[in-house]
């Protein structure tokens, strides 16, 4: 993956990991001391989810600009008609002309994108599986298995431990694959949804304001930093396999950011 993207989301949950150190020293004796320390909990995980969102559509608009202008420099790329349907604003063909095409493009995608977010791991698959080969999706045995086996994700993750998943014979690991793409949605689905009741209601969906810990916003912190590590290792690798598979030559990847 092009690295503006992931450059952008380290600088981001780095903020976020600044404000988990700074809430780790405070004094929480007092109900006022507590809760300003739990606020600011609560903006390191916000924090931390933004990163996130940012993220998504930085690589979206990235793929979208590198995929039409190794369109642009040969002819020949077959467009995929996932890619074809993606409809960008009429207003991005008249910008100035000072503006590089990848640019305009790129600003174009991604602002179809921050008009809402993408902050579920649905629509996170259906803005990137265009730009994979066919038959390859995001979360696709490549990714679960980095996920289990290299990154040794926690069990709050994938609901299995490395050692288990390495003792599965090919049948059951099928189904436990199953298994872990459920347990991963439902976990970012959790975390996701606290972002948004810390936004939207102050962190209080019904009557009380919800307890958070130093230890659970950490967790948080480092599963974020998990999930776009695995997904951004998994966009470099597949997606110039993709740009291979559609007919770019090598002097068209290398021109489009490879």
């Amino acid at each position: 993956m092009p690295g503006t993207a992931k450059k952008h989301f380290d600088e981001d949950l780095s903020r976020a990991n600044a404000l988990l150190s700074q809430a780790h020293g405070m004094p929480h004796t007092t109900p006022q001391e507590k809760l300003l320390r739990e606020d600011l909990l609560r903006s390191s995980l916000m924090y931390g989810v933004g990163a996130v969102d940012a993220y998504f559509c930085d690589a979206y608009a990235d793929l979208v600009a590198r995929i039409l202008r190794a369109k642009t420099l040969q002819g020949n790329v077959s467009i995929p008609r996932g890619v074809q349907n993606i409809v960008l604003p009429v207003s991005a063909l008249f910008s100035s002309q000072t503006q590089r095409d990848n640019w305009k493009w790129r600003m174009a995608a991604r602002g179809i994108v921050e008009k809402d977010n993408v902050l579920s791991l649905s629509k996170i698959q259906k803005l990137l599986n265009p730009f994979f080969r066919t038959g390859n999706k995001l979360f696709d045995p490549v990714v679960i298995d980095s996920l289990v086996v290299s990154h040794n994700a926690p069990n709050r993750v994938t609901g299995i431990t490395r050692s288990e998943y390495r003792r599965r014979t090919d049948q059951p690991l099928d189904s436990a694959r199953k298994s872990i793409r459920k347990k991963i949605n439902e976990r970012y689905s959790k975390i996701f949804q606290r972002r948004h009741d810390c936004i939207h209601n102050c962190d209080r969906p019904k009557q009380s304001i919800q307890t958070i810990s130093y230890a659970r916003a950490e967790k948080v912190i480092k599963d974020l930093n998990l999930l776009v590590s695995v997904i951004d290792q998994h966009i470099e690798s597949e997606f110039n396999e993709f740009l291979t598979h559609v007919g770019c030559n090598a002097v068209t990847r290398n021109s489009a950011g490879y």
